[in-house]
């Protein structure tokens, strides 16, 4: 499949004795397409416009070295790939691309939106920009995505034979249809002669994480995978300290190394922040924290991972930890601190297999949720795009709620 997108001036009309009329100064250029040797109905204008003596039709090109000439010349370069780009895109959607279809496109100023592959592309690179910082996945996690990657890219293919599909083609039925196909389809892993549901599961919630990141983008209004749900999906367990660890955490007998250290953990309990947000937090405290109409003062900052808002209301511990350090707490390296928590989870009877700092934050919700704070500002202060999350997270605080608010109000008024 070719494409030729050539820029030239119109011809003037001719005047009552047949002469060419050439209008004075700067004139627009018109674009000339052509789809495998096969034009466009007819020119259509640029949006440019050129004085012709300064333009260079072989070369394509408005000549000399002003500001103008290199904005026209950038933006002619431009307005060719974006026809290039809207053949490609309907070439991987399956679809026929003709002169007459790909001007129609670029004359509409329809913005060509990432396809689904292209936006898991997008999330892997994330990921690989990411080596070598605080938030670096795994090299086993990053295998499982571009294994889910190739999975997904088959599928795709199997499906419609196509190479992409857009993001409005994916909702449940679709996502189930893949879900099968996942466990049906032979030797889509070496040493392995189909998925199984465990898998088969995590290669689908990563479809639906990239679909969290085309919301957060504003290339999707809503994940259409939000009410998807797998039977024998099994969901992770979720630990986070009770009140009954937070005391044993701040009554062990400490030397001022490991005391500082403690501190760091107390305040991922107390602020419910990621380790970089946190990291940022404790540079510079008191840019982070607000002060409302009624005096209270709140921790307001934007997660890192997602961009999303988080405001935090600030528990008197946190300032009181602080001015043990002048209110600039030194940084600590994160996996010094899960390496610490490792080694005192024995010591305050945290009997799970792990504990970490991921753990510290979801100690917060708890700790919010306990003393009456509401699912919605829950949500609001681990800056949780999806209530869900928090929901799944807090299962056990919420039942225990109920039946704590059945004992304050009663079941006597019906």
């Amino acid at each position: 499949m070719s494409i030729l997108v050539r820029f030239k001036f119109r011809t003037p009309k001719k005047n009552k004795k047949g002469e060419h009329q050439i209008p004075q100064g700067d004139r627009s250029l018109y674009i000339q397409l052509r789809i495998n040797g096969t034009p466009s109905p007819s020119m259509y204008a640029s949006g440019v416009k050129v004085n012709p003596k300064e333009w260079d039709q072989k070369k394509q090109q408005q000549i000399g070295r002003s500001n103008l000439a290199e904005q026209n010349n950038t933006r002619l370069k431009a307005i060719e790939g974006e026809h290039k780009e809207i053949m490609n895109r309907m070439i991987s959607l399956g679809k026929t691309p003709t002169a007459r279809s790909v001007k129609s496109e670029w004359l509409n100023g329809i913005t060509p939106q990432p396809t689904v592959l292209q936006l898991y592309d997008k999330y892997l690179q994330d990921i690989e920009d990411l080596k070598g910082t605080e938030q670096a996945k795994a090299k086993g996690t990053i295998g499982a995505w571009e294994r889910g990657r190739n999975h997904l890219q088959l599928f795709i293919r199997c499906r419609g034979k196509v190479a992409d599909i857009e993001l409005s083609e994916i909702n449940v039925a679709w996502a189930r249809e893949y879900h099968k196909w996942l466990m049906k389809h032979e030797q889509l892993e070496e040493g392995k002669e189909k998925q199984n549901a465990d898998t088969a599961n995590k290669y689908l919630s990563f479809v639906r994480t990239v679909l969290d990141r085309a919301v957060e983008s504003g290339h999707a209004e809503y994940n259409a995978l939000d009410k998807l749900v797998i039977k024998g999906q099994k969901p992770k367990p979720v630990y986070f300290l009770e009140d009954i660890h937070l005391k044993k955490l701040k009554e062990l007998p400490l030397d001022e190394e490991n005391d500082f250290l403690r501190d760091w953990v107390l305040l991922a309990c107390y602020t419910g922040l990621d380790y970089p947000d946190l990291a940022a937090f404790a540079l510079d405290p008191d840019s982070f924290i607000v002060t409302t109409f009624t005096g209270k003062k709140k921790i307001v900052t934007g997660r890192m991972k997602t961009d999303i808002e988080s405001q935090i209301p600030l528990l008197n511990a946190v300032p009181d930890i602080l001015a043990k350090y002048n209110n600039q707490i030194p940084i600590v390296p994160a996996d010094r601190i899960n390496k610490w928590l490792r080694i005192i989870r024995g010591l305050i009877g945290f009997k799970e297999k792990t504990m970490s700092l991921k753990i510290c934050r979801k100690t917060a919700g708890a700790l919010f949720l306990n003393e009456g704070y509401s699912l919605e500002v829950v949500q609001k202060i681990l800056g949780h795009a999806r209530i869900a999350t928090t929901q799944r997270y807090y299962v056990k605080i919420i039942d225990k709620r109920v039946d704590r608010e059945m004992d304050r109000v009663g079941v006597e008024f019906a």
